[in-house]
């Protein structure tokens, strides 16, 4: 499963160390419609036999997301559920919930091994791919029992058409997605609110809880504020221990003031030789 998190318009949120999470450590995950009935007309002559007798189609309102997780990192619970998430030194090690009302958004995609399919041309298997790309009121569902046995985490919520691009309302937010995969092919049409088909894109890998979208791989001081993480829409790293990766720019020392804001809040400068908590 590939959770991506979302703003209030439906638009991925790339400016976020919590922007993706991809996980195998969950049991299932439920799909239903929510329908509406269509109105009934009918009108009798005055020998008892119908002389209309219509309806209209059934509508769908929303899907109904469920999904039962095995192992689930807190980011998980901070992504779906809105809760509040809590940080040491090694990264989020859980979450606090509160009675506010969850604003947070995601997207939910799934790979499921897709039987008698041959392999594509490059001799990698088919699977089936199911998505959602715009689900509201994440929430947990089941409590939770703490006891001698397997402890699993319900999670749900509503899933709605995928929202316009602020930018341009003839398309949507989703796109093909944020990622470069893209297993729809082709652009997710304004009001979508399901997929269901085929893809040759392999599952991605684990990432051992969340991650940006686009994780940045360098960082520009500027001087006496905070700098600026490239590539373009790069989102910070969650500790500074994935500052690791991330090339500083300039490679001297930074100046007093200088900073980058890390995925936990927490600030970090280049020292010259290595990165260094704090503010320069």
């Amino acid at each position: 499963m590939r959770l991506t998190a979302l703003d209030e318009c439906g638009v991925p949120l790339y400016d976020s160390a919590l922007g993706s999470i991809i996980t195998t450590g969950f049991i299932s995950v439920s799909w239903e419609h929510e329908t509406e009935e269509g109105t009934e007309y009918t009108s009798e002559n005055a020998w008892g036999d119908f002389c209309i007798q219509e309806k209209d189609a059934p509508r769908v309102k929303w899907l109904n997301l469920g999904m039962d997780f095995c192992e689930i990192d807190p980011e998980t619970m901070v992504m779906v559920a809105g809760s509040l998430a809590n940080f040491d030194t090694d990264g989020m090690v859980g979450t606090f919930f509160d009675e506010n009302r969850n604003v947070n958004a995601f997207a939910a995609e799934v790979w499921t091994r897709a039987t008698g399919q041959p392999c594509n041309a490059s001799g990698e298997p088919y699977w089936g791919y199911f998505a959602a790309a715009y689900v509201r009121n994440g929430m947990i569902a089941g409590g939770g029992t703490v006891e001698n046995g397997t402890m699993n985490m319900e999670m749900s919520g509503n899933g709605f058409g995928a929202a316009p691009d602020p930018s341009d309302n003839a398309v949507s937010a989703w796109g093909t997605g944020p990622y470069a995969d893209s297993p729809t092919v082709n652009p997710w049409p304004v009001g979508a609110f399901r997929y269901i088909g085929i893809t040759d894109v392999q599952p991605p890998v684990s990432s051992n809880g969340a991650r940006a979208i686009v994780v940045a791989t360098g960082a520009t001081e500027v001087t006496g504020a905070e700098g600026t993480l490239t590539p373009t829409n790069a989102g910070p790293p969650l500790t500074i221990a994935g500052l690791s990766t991330v090339i500083a720019s300039p490679l001297t020392e930074w100046a007093v003031g200088s900073y980058i804001t890390l995925g936990d809040g927490s600030l970090a400068h280049w020292g010259g030789s290595a990165w260094v908590a704090g503010a320069s």
